[in-house]
């Protein structure tokens, strides 16, 4: 999300998501830890001076996405959550922001949700969070080790893009422009395969 597609003077964030009845944009250049809030309903409202309608996460933002009545904020070493009803910024602001999890995630596209959890992945596994536990998809369906070699070594050449359809979670993994595996895992039985005719 960025200032070419919403309206109004929103900060030129990388990341987006939607929360309650808000438009919420994290990390721009010169904030990368910083996450953003629209008026209520007006997605053309924004108040980012000093004292705004905003908060900081606790390191450089790498993906958001809305879960139930929270706000997943991942970075590279770590997830936090944020919960609460009235934004920062307005007077009865109750929202908060909680540590979850010390895994982080590698790229914002491999994040993928559904109206349970959130699938995301980063080069030691790819993991599943309602936003109270996680899960190790690759550990629970034995392929551990083979994630882990697909992504080695890693560097920021990698790439990753995620989704999740009739409740499979299908990755694509990618170093530089060389296509390294696609892979897909039935979320229910935590049964993993792999698409090798199909350069996603």
């Amino acid at each position: 999300a960025h200032d070419d597609v919403a309206s109004g003077s929103p900060p030129a964030a990388m990341y987006g998501t939607v929360y309650k009845d808000h438009l919420v944009l994290a990390r721009t250049a010169a904030n990368p830890e910083r996450i953003w809030f629209s008026n209520g309903g007006d997605a053309t409202g924004w108040d980012t001076a000093a004292d705004g309608q905003w908060l900081d996460a606790s390191f450089p933002v790498t993906g958001i996405a809305t879960l139930r009545n929270m706000i997943l904020v991942f970075g590279e070493e770590g997830i936090e959550r944020i919960r609460g009803d009235i934004i920062p910024g307005v007077a009865g602001s109750d929202m908060v922001r909680e540590p979850l999890f010390a895994t982080g995630c590698a790229d914002a596209f491999s994040i993928a949700v559904s109206d349970e959890y959130c699938v995301f992945a980063n080069a030691t596994g790819i993991y599943m969070t309602d936003g109270i536990a996680l899960v190790d998809l690759t550990q629970q369906g034995g392929i551990r080790g083979y994630w882990r070699s697909t992504c080695w070594p890693f560097s920021s050449s990698f790439n990753f893009a995620g989704g999740l359809f009739e409740g499979k979670y299908i990755i694509t993994a990618y170093s530089g422009y060389t296509l390294k595996r696609t892979l897909v895992c039935d979320i229910r039985t935590r049964t993993w395969y792999e698409f090798t005719n199909i350069p996603a």
